[in-house]
């Protein structure tokens, strides 16, 4: 049991890294940002779906099984840590891309939310806590059914190479 929560700990002390950087990157000027919001529906399934899957691949998935106490368990945490920091950039460039997008606006509060909790979970972990992985899962899941009913569905696709 203390190894799960050191584990839990590795992962979220990742989120909140990503999450400490993202926010002292500098203001980006008019110019940018309207180019930004090019495409901005396809580039909210492309960054969603890459947050979607490293999120249920690497880290929920594995929480799931048991595998951060198994006998790989530390290469399964390595993945895990190295995910989180995926899922945090990823979801922030789709949250991004759902305000530049008329029919994604309704999904600017759902993906914030999300980020809110990953940040919860890292002050959880910050004061002693064991973060609820489970929790996140659920949150993901109804973004993921929120963007459906939005027109852009997110699909973890798995293809072998």
């Amino acid at each position: 049991m203390r190894f799960v929560r050191t584990s839990v700990a590795v992962l979220v002390v990742a989120l909140a890294i990503g999450a400490s950087t993202a926010s002292a990157a500098p203001q980006r000027v008019a110019h940018a940002q309207a180019s930004a919001c090019f495409f901005a529906k396809t580039k909210f399934v492309l960054h969603a779906g890459l947050a979607f899957y490293a999120f249920h691949h690497y880290i929920y998935d594995p929480f799931k099984a048991g595998s951060f106490s198994g006998p790989h368990k530390t290469s399964t945490i390595a993945k895990a840590a190295a995910a989180a920091l995926v899922v945090y950039h990823e979801m922030n460039e789709a949250l991004g891309d759902a305000k530049c997008s008329g029919a994604l606006s309704t999904l600017v509060s759902p993906i914030t939310a999300a980020l809110g909790l990953v940040q919860s979970a890292a002050s959880t972990l910050k004061s002693g806590g064991v973060p609820d992985i489970s929790t996140l899962g659920t949150t993901f899941d109804a973004l993921g059914a929120s963007a459906s009913g939005a027109g852009s569905p997110i699909k973890d696709i798995v293809s072998s190479i």
